[in-house]
């Protein structure tokens, strides 16, 4: 799994203007290390995890101040599976 993110995830600010900062998010990424999910969809759970770790963070409060965007890629297995099947065809002269 790759999580590309906005500077306004880690740039925001609780009520006592404490930045939720880089530790904070790798400490979220660090419970979701396995990539295991209860529903299959690692890459929801973790998106979800760190909107809800934000939230808490933040408060009902927050002013949101800049963008907070969040990406997931995974392959899926089944990708990596084919593509190891595929052969290369020979070349003849």
């Amino acid at each position: 799994m790759l999580l590309f993110y906005s500077d306004g995830l880690v740039e925001a600010h609780s009520a006592s203007d404490e930045m939720f900062g880089f530790p904070r998010l790798r400490t979220v990424l660090e419970r979701h290390a396995d990539g295991a999910s209860h529903d299959g969809d690692a890459g929801a759970s973790l998106i979800e995890s760190v909107l809800s770790e934000l939230r808490g963070f933040t408060g009902e409060r927050w002013e949101q101040e800049d963008d907070v965007t969040l990406v997931m890629l995974q392959r899926a297995p089944q990708a990596v599976a084919a593509h190891s099947l595929r052969t290369t065809p020979s070349r003849q002269a």
